[in-house]
């Protein structure tokens, strides 16, 4: 949300309606650190990025943390969710989703970012996960453009012994998106998306079905969304095959997507060898934490 003083309202008006609020570890870089850290007790986990009070004493303290980009007050995503046929006003909800919002001032900085890499460089990690960027789309263009190579020219110097995974945040504004997919993605080894950035992807840079987006009612039909993957990992993934060709140089190599209904993950190349593994252990989280499905079994593509 690019106006403050309206976030804050909705944060207001949030509060005010629930007598209790709860409050829980948010931002896809400290969820992924949290349950890293709680599913997986023997790894060393170090997450860099705004941490306020609250974030603080939610997070799992063996997660290792930068006293750099602490902040005095945490910066809060509101979620609604809501089920399909639920009314807002004059609206109707045609499926089961949710809408997050967020008016973030430090997860974008120039400070969190030079720490971000300069942790790298000292921490000397076996994985790097990398998300956020997306906080960055109500910038103006020049900071934005300018904040982007920076990241590339870092990612550039990460080692590609060390596998780094991007997660993209949903974002609507079709230049920047087309500037993540061109200067930011293929300098990654695996890629996390949903539906709605999928489609999206497609649309502003001429893939297939770019007709999808924004995605309506429902989720994309599975062998589009096969399509989508198909064309953005050929386009944008690693080449080894042609030292002349552009991709020669990328490392896009492993796709992981996500909807309500179903995950997927497509991969190029003999670098992923837990791919069913890891697209079983997600599908599980992904309902535990979205649905309450403890025992039920969840369906695979």
């Amino acid at each position: 949300m690019s106006s403050e003083a309206t976030f804050e309202t909705v944060v207001r008006q949030a509060e005010a309606a629930i007598p209790r609020a709860q409050y829980h570890i948010g931002g896809n870089a400290a969820l992924m650190a949290e349950r890293i850290a709680s599913g997986f007790p023997s790894t060393e986990v170090y997450l860099v990025g705004p941490i306020g009070p609250r974030s603080q004493a939610l997070l799992n303290p063996s997660v290792r943390r930068t006293n750099s980009t602490r902040i005095t007050k945490d910066e809060l995503h509101v979620i609604m969710e809501y089920k399909q046929g639920e009314t807002l006003g004059d609206y109707i909800a045609p499926s089961s989703s949710r809408f997050i919002t967020s008016h973030d001032h430090f997860s974008g900085s120039t400070v969190v970012m030079e720490m971000f890499f300069k942790a790298i460089a000292q921490f000397k990690p076996d994985l790097v996960i990398l998300s956020g960027i997306h906080t960055l789309e109500f910038h103006n263009k020049e900071m934005r453009l300018e904040k982007l190579r920076m990241i590339r020219r870092n990612l550039l110097q990460i080692s590609s012994k060390v596998p780094i995974h991007f997660e993209l945040g949903s974002l609507a504004d079709a230049t920047f998106m087309f500037d993540i997919l061109h200067r930011i993605i293929p300098h990654v080894d695996s890629l996390g998306i949903n539906e709605q950035e999928l489609a999206f992807l497609s649309h502003v840079a001429g893939g297939p079905h770019m007709e999808e987006y924004p995605v309506q009612a429902g989720t994309v039909h599975a062998h589009k969304v096969v399509e989508m993957l198909d064309w953005l990992l050929k386009t944008f993934g690693r080449d080894r095959s042609n030292p002349n060709s552009k991709n020669f140089g990328y490392r896009l190599q492993r796709i992981h997507f996500q909807c309500l209904t179903y995950q997927m993950v497509v991969s190029a190349g003999n670098d992923w060898s837990n791919l069913a593994s890891g697209l079983a252990a997600s599908s599980r989280l992904a309902g535990r934490m979205a649905c309450n499905l403890v025992n039920q079994v969840c369906c695979l593509l």
